[in-house]
């Protein structure tokens, strides 16, 4: 299905319809491979009909319990949601739908290209996604919570949002698709193709980089990047690209007088408190009292 089709809504309008409430969001900051939120629902005790959706749709429920009531093309479905429980609904279904007292959800919406594309990297014509109701699953719960601290520490990078569609695509494709499909082995990428991405990087620094600048300097698909360059380097690109914007960061405190809120802007970070608190992981130290410590202040 393309991401383009008429009569389709984006996730930000179908919430509305069903008089959801964001607590926090990704929804209207541009179109991406993956969009998520955390949202709160009044009861909705009636049955409605919502409009038809241009994303493959994930949630997960954080209270509960809530009797909800599923129809997808004139297919019903009705169970007791707990926490923890999830649902799968692809893009362009017609559904109806009611719950019996307020609830609050984690939702995921993939944009069915990607999801397509990465099966079409694994050796398949496209994906066949399972819809599912009431079940549970543990990476994807696993995967919310590590959602749900990335949207409360502020704005998220480019490459983590990019890592995140990759993650919830990969674990679709193996688990709730009917024909999975597992990418090819491949060897990691060579010493010359990882330079190109490093130089990249160091002329880059302060820009917000995705996966798809990072798999154009290797000369390779995003789908493929992301395994290829673990397997040469022993860690995730945004951990590496955290690692390389720290190791900057710190040059700049120890040579100069720039304030933190700078070094941080000069080094690609999000914002002052972010760059702080990836600092502190990486040495247990404020970026301050390592200035101070470095130079014998």
């Amino acid at each position: 299905m393309s991401f383009h089709d008429n009569g389709l809504v984006g996730p930000a309008a179908w919430v509305s319809t069903l008089g959801g409430a964001a607590v926090a969001s990704t929804l209207g900051t541009g179109r991406r491979a993956l969009e998520f939120g955390h949202f709160r629902f009044p009861g909705k005790p009636t049955t409605f009909a919502a409009p038809r959706l241009d994303r493959h749709y994930l949630s997960i429920t954080f209270d509960g319990p809530t009797e909800v009531e599923r129809d997808l093309d004139g297919r019903r479905a009705t169970a007791a949601f707990v926490p923890g429980q999830c649902l799968i609904m692809g893009a362009g279904r017609e559904n109806r739908w009611s719950w019996s007292r307020p609830t609050e959800e984690l939702h995921f919406y993939l944009c069915p290209d990607h999801l397509d594309a990465m099966a079409e990297s694994a050796g398949a014509s496209s994906a066949s996604l399972v819809e599912r109701f009431a079940f549970s699953d543990a990476t994807l719960a696993r995967l919310a919570a590590a959602i749900l601290g990335e949207l409360g520490r502020g704005p998220l990078e480019r490459l983590w949002l990019d890592a995140a569609a990759q993650m919830l695509a990969a674990h679709l494709l193996r688990h709730h698709c009917e024909r999975p499909a597992e990418a090819p082995a491949r060897g990691g990428l060579s010493g010359a193709q990882l330079r190109r991405v490093a130089d990249f990087v160091a002329a880059h620094l302060d820009d917000d980089i995705g996966l798809d600048d990072l798999a154009r300097e290797a000369g390779t698909s995003r789908f493929h990047f992301a395994r290829m360059f673990r397997r040469s380097t022993g860690e995730t690109a945004h951990r590496w690209l955290v690692a390389r914007r720290l190791e900057a960061a710190k040059v700049l405190l120890r040579a100069t007088d720039k304030p933190i809120a700078a070094v941080a802007a000069d080094t690609g970070f999000a914002s002052q408190s972010h760059f702080g608190e990836a600092f502190r992981r990486a040495t247990g130290e404020t970026p301050g009292a390592w200035r101070r410590r470095v130079r014998g202040a």
